[in-house]
């Protein structure tokens, strides 16, 4: 599986890609990169075992290609590719497609005006809204944050899907925020769930005395609405008709709305 780095467009983000895996007790003589264009980079290193590079810039929503290419002593080469997917964390996630758009919900309740497009929209939302927290699933994609007061030896991130752990952040001891590189630590799935940890040969560093001293910054949800699995939307088109049947029906969870939400929480069933 391809590497995904997160970024933000006005970011500098620096990575190691650690080769020892790969070498045993060889060593790497050379590296190039080839990129994509539109990112701008600077700062190609390497060791005897890595090598580095900075990403620069970058067009939000772009995902960006690069490819480093090692040389050995005597010639071998080897190759990997990794991504770098541009997301900026401040943007208006309105601008994020929904998982029911407004045409869908209209034919679904068979409304062909454009008289209570704002009612339906509006609907759809909360419905949404409702069935992500129901669920502790995250459909829309968008950023996510959480403070810690310390690091701990595994943080395990709350939500479903999680697409990437892009920024880990901690006051240090003078009280400053400071950006933890990305080649500290690491993430990785354990029993359906993202989890954070430090990279090998590393330490989690000391952190100031206060109740926020750890900042974790995440991208969640499906890339795009056609990956959510068919039972979300199907909930949330059939949760939206009863609340526009019933106007005055309590928000309190449909009996029939159970078997959906208990489906998507333990998971029995597939992505679409």
């Amino acid at each position: 599986m391809a590497t995904v780095y997160f970024k933000d467009p006005d970011s500098i983000s620096d990575v190691t890609v650690d080769w020892s895996g790969l070498l045993g007790s060889r060593t790497i003589s050379t590296s190039a990169w080839v990129i994509g264009a539109g990112l701008a980079t600077s700062n190609e290193t390497n060791t005897t075992t890595t090598t580095g590079i900075r990403f620069i810039g970058g067009s939000d929503g772009v995902t960006y290609e690069a490819t480093n290419t090692i040389t050995l002593p005597g010639g071998t080469t080897y190759q990997r590719t990794l991504f770098v997917r541009v997301r900026d964390v401040l943007v208006d996630e309105g601008r994020r497609a929904p998982v029911v758009d407004l045409a869908e919900a209209k034919h679904y309740l068979r409304v062909t005006t454009d008289d209570e497009d704002q009612r339906i929209g509006s609907l759809i939302r909360a419905a949404t809204e409702f069935i992500e927290g129901s669920t502790g699933r995250t459909f829309l994609s968008k950023s996510k944050t959480m403070t810690l007061p310390k690091f701990e030896d595994k943080i395990f991130i709350p939500s479903y899907p999680t697409q990437a752990v892009a920024r880990v952040q901690y006051y240090d001891s003078t009280n400053t925020l400071t950006t933890l590189a990305s080649s500290k630590w690491l993430s990785y799935v354990e029993n359906g769930a993202t989890v954070l940890t430090i990279a090998p040969d590393q330490t989690w560093p000391d952190v100031y005395d206060r109740p926020d001293a750890v900042r974790l910054l995440w991208f969640a949800g499906y890339d795009s609405a056609a990956d959510v699995p068919s039972v979300a939307s199907q909930a949330i088109l059939m949760l939206a008709r009863e609340w526009y049947d019933n106007p005055g029906l309590s928000s309190k969870e449909p009996i029939w709305l159970k078997p959906m939400l208990w489906a998507l929480r333990t998971g029995h069933v597939a992505d679409a």
